[in-house]
């Protein structure tokens, strides 16, 4: 199938090579613009309009739309730094060109040189040196031309920040830059983690080139300052919804936990901290199986999965793949789900892409490019058992690193066949079977029923009834049942334990 493909996905790439040409050069003379033009600071985000609009002008610092409209002044950084304020509604700030007001007005506007729009802009970051977590909800189409960087370091010692977007809808496109998922800032001290969630639309990253998706992304660099290092930053997550609508998620290269660390332990006096594989240097993908399938990952060239212990520098990298079944994977008892598909590598078969990485989990000193658990508690070796419930039901698969996904049309991420080992570079699970897990409301298949449990459910209501987690809380495993009926009180205690901690939940999300 890939073979078939190869002309029109070739065809596609050069495409968006030539319409991102003008892009490109408009962000160039904007460059030669700046040379001549003194450093401006970054334009930041304030909510001084107290709404949660993108369009807004008054929401940003300079009072002017990013990157600015004001030929006087510099295209400078973009910057959402502020965590919460007056017009969250709970989407954070919202890029939305349908629904936002103040559209309208900007929609005949350039900016310096030609080089930007109101929906083409030059970079991006999402809580940088604060110790505030920051959302951006995206819901219509925009470009970026340089890199962003979504959750960088605190700059406060042991305090983690955590940058997210939602993508909703649109079209979200970095032609040829790096796209960053938890970095690190010229402060070693504090920790970055990021958080991308894609939920619809089309997410394009690196179509005419640039290092793509790089996850847990941190940097030996000092940026020329005497003390200053970077180091590792913290915890990455990917997740990849599969909407039954059309679009894509689309990077030419993946690096998961892509920063090994440094060999010398300080750099001007400053210790430079490597990933240590728990709060450091960890990079999640968190697929969902929502109408009937995933949706694959379209990787052009490398997959780059950095596990375990890297003797080069010290450090320790923790690459982990997680399932979340929102429906039954199969119907019928004892069925075998069906098969999935988590990453196209060498997606079009045109630039001979492969499964690269470094770092060892076994001990034998060779490199391991595998994903371990969501925990990190199991590492899934070719052929070993991945697992996922829902209902309580158990579905088992067998995981392949040599797999094959073909497509009907990747466009719209409608796949055709997925083969098992031995038949690609494709990363795919292969149904093996399923069964009753018999603990009704253990969500987390432990062998009883408890807060955690309710943490599972909450995350994810498809796993099974809150009724089942009240009828069956706190029993011992032997005597928990489906028909068990609590005494009124219990179950009012417990409902008013449930609504609590859901409480407790929103205004954490929210915060």
């Amino acid at each position: 199938m890939k073979s078939l493909q190869f002309l029109s996905r070739n065809f596609l790439v050069q495409s968006r090579h030539i319409v991102a040409l003008g892009a490109v050069l408009g962000a160039t003379l904007c460059g030669l613009w700046l040379i001549a033009s003194p450093t401006q600071a970054a334009n930041t985000w304030d909510a001084g309009g107290s709404s949660q609009w993108w369009f807004d002008p008054v929401n940003w610092s300079k009072e002017v739309l990013p990157p600015n409209n004001d030929a006087a002044n510099a295209v400078g950084d973009l910057q959402i730094n502020i965590g919460t304020f007056t017009g969250d509604l709970g989407e954070g700030v919202v890029y939305d060109p349908a629904n936002d007001p103040f559209f309208a007005a900007a929609q005949g506007m350039t900016y310096p040189s030609g080089g930007y729009g109101p929906q083409i802009f030059d970079n991006m970051y999402i809580s940088r040196n604060t110790t505030f977590s920051n959302l951006l909800t995206i819901k219509g189409d925009i470009n970026f031309i340089d890199g962003i960087v979504i959750g960088r370091s605190s700059g406060v010692d042991g305090v983690a920040t955590t940058g997210r977007i939602n993508q909703l809808s649109g079209v979200f496109s970095i032609p040829n830059d790096e796209f960053d998922l938890a970095g690190a800032d010229t402060s070693n001290a504090g920790i970055g983690n990021g958080t991308y969630d894609y939920r619809g639309g089309t997410l394009d990253i690196g179509a005419t080139g640039g290092p793509g998706l790089r996850m847990s992304h941190g940097s030996n660099s000092t940026n020329g300052t005497t003390g200053e290092a970077t180091g590792a930053s913290g915890i990455a997550r990917f997740i990849v919804h599969n909407p039954n609508s059309g679009g894509y998620v689309r990077s030419f290269d993946v690096a998961v936990a892509s920063y090994a660390g440094v060999a010398v332990a300080t750099d001007g006096g400053t210790t430079i901290r490597d990933p240590d594989g728990v709060t450091r240097g960890v990079g999640i993908f968190e697929f969902h199986y929502e109408n009937g399938q995933t949706r694959p990952f379209q990787v052009p060239h490398n997959l780059s999965i950095n596990n375990g212990f890297d003797a080069a520098t010290g450090g320790t990298r923790s690459s982990r793949l997680e399932l979340v079944l929102s429906e039954a994977a199969c119907t019928g008892a004892a069925c075998v789900p069906n098969d999935i598909g988590l990453f196209d590598v060498d997606f079009g078969g045109i630039f001979s892409g492969s499964i690269q990485g470094t770092g060892d989990l076994n001990g034998d000193t060779l490199n391991d490019q595998v994903f371990s658990s969501a925990d990190a508690s199991t590492n899934y070796f070719e052929g070993d058992t991945v697992s996922a419930s829902f209902g309580g039901i158990r579905y088992d698969w067998t995981i392949s690193y040599t797999g094959d996904i073909s497509w009907n049309d990747a466009d719209i991420s409608d796949v055709g066949t997925i083969l098992g080992a031995g038949n690609g570079t494709d990363v795919v699970l292969i149904g093996l079977g399923s069964e009753a897990v018999g603990l009704a409301g253990d969500f987390d298949m432990d062998g009883d029923v408890d807060g955690h449990d309710f943490l599972v459910w909450q995350r994810n209501p498809g796993v099974g009834s809150l009724t089942e987690w009240q009828n069956n809380y706190g029993m011992p495993p032997l005597t928990a049942n489906v028909g068990a009926v609590p005494e009124p009180g219990s179950l009012l205690l417990m409902s008013a334990a449930a609504l609590s901690l859901i409480g407790l939940r929103r205004r954490s999300t929210q915060g």
